[in-house]
């Protein structure tokens, strides 16, 4: 292997352990915020900044980890660009909030019936429906960074400042205008864009990243630094849930998740990690469900909420049982129930 198909290959490795650690953050996250409708006492005490530290930055993560591989849509020609987006994107969407949230209807985990869910299905053409807005916003996301980045006019500048300054006037205009987007979507689209283009950018300049990361000793100290700044602006309060995450606290979640993917894979003891990002799509999209009915399963052999039991089964059911069916599919050759990528080549 030469030492470029070298770089690149340990750089997938990173970003796949990146993805297994946001995954995890994802469904312990989503666990979370299930159990605490019914928590009280010291157990919501304990919940709330663990909420809010997760939620600080693991879905601006994917966001970033999604612009690091912005670049290849720059130079897709419209055909091609939307048929990218139909098979990675629109495709797993709509088949997947039928799939998930038909079923949550039909075993009675929402207060939709299963007619009423099928009669108003059409409303996710601008409705996304519970963690399906991840793959509708990262959809406008990257339709408006193509509108920006293939334009002619665009290519003549210097794309790297183009990125920052844009980077700026997303984060700006979701700040002044936050409260004012009646459409959810595109307030969302505003609060995430920045994240996108930052990822974009570590692409434009790679030294960014290796130069922070570059040495096991720096590793250490960005992913200590960057916990460690997100835990002291939740215990300040500089940010907290439902806004949308803080840039300067995400942004450092984000280094220390790098940071800390870098020097998994560097070590490989961790493939469960890697695996679980490789997966991570799968995981996104089935985990809810299995993390729902694997608690109300468990309060029938046990009955009554106990807090930390209920969140540690339904998170790890969550992550292993949706891990086991990716699995399967891909054994079985299904693949295009979560992306028509490999269907389309």
């Amino acid at each position: 292997m030469s030492q470029q198909s070298e770089k690149i290959s340990n750089r997938i490795d990173w970003v796949d352990y990146a993805k297994g650690l946001g995954i995890v953050l994802v469904v312990m996250g989503h666990s979370l915020r299930g159990e605490m409708t019914s928590a009280k006492g010291s157990d919501l005490l304990i919940a709330h900044p663990i909420d809010a530290w997760i939620y600080a930055f693991h879905m601006p993560l994917f966001f970033f980890l999604s612009g690091l591989f912005a670049r290849s849509l720059r130079n897709k020609t419209p055909q091609d660009f939307w048929t990218s987006r139909w098979t990675i994107l629109i495709h797993p969407y709509l088949l997947w909030s039928l799939i998930i949230h038909g079923t949550r209807s039909i075993a009675g985990l929402t207060d939709q019936s299963w007619p009423e869910f099928i009669a108003n299905f059409w409303r996710v053409s601008y409705e996304p429906i519970g963690i399906f807005w991840f793959l509708y916003v990262l959809g406008l996301i990257s339709s408006l960074y193509y509108l920006l980045f293939s334009n002619v006019w665009i290519k003549t500048l210097n794309r790297s400042w183009v990125l920052i300054i844009t980077t700026i006037a997303s984060y700006t205009a979701y700040i002044v205008f936050k409260d004012a987007i009646a459409w959810e979507p595109l307030r969302r689209t505003l609060a995430f864009f920045p994240y996108f283009c930052l990822g974009s950018l570590c692409q434009e300049l790679p030294n960014i990243l290796s130069s922070l990361i570059n040495s096991r000793s720096r590793r250490w100290q960005v992913i200590v630094a960057g916990f460690g700044a997100v835990t002291l602006g939740i215990l300040a309060n500089l940010w907290s849930p439902p806004s949308e995450p803080h840039l300067l606290l995400a942004s450092c979640g984000i280094l220390a998740i790098v940071a800390l993917a870098q020097e998994m894979a560097a070590a490989q003891p961790w493939d469960l990690v890697k695996l679980l990002g490789v997966r991570s799509l799968q995981i996104y999209v089935l985990h809810t469900l299995f993390s729902s009915l694997a608690v109300k399963l468990l309060h029938k052999v046990i009955p009554g909420d106990i807090f930390w039991l209920d969140l540690a089964f339904g998170a790890v059911v969550g992550v292993f049982l949706s891990l086991a069916i990716a699995e399967v599919c891909q054994k079985m050759h299904w693949e295009g129930l979560f992306s028509l990528r490999q269907m389309a080549r």
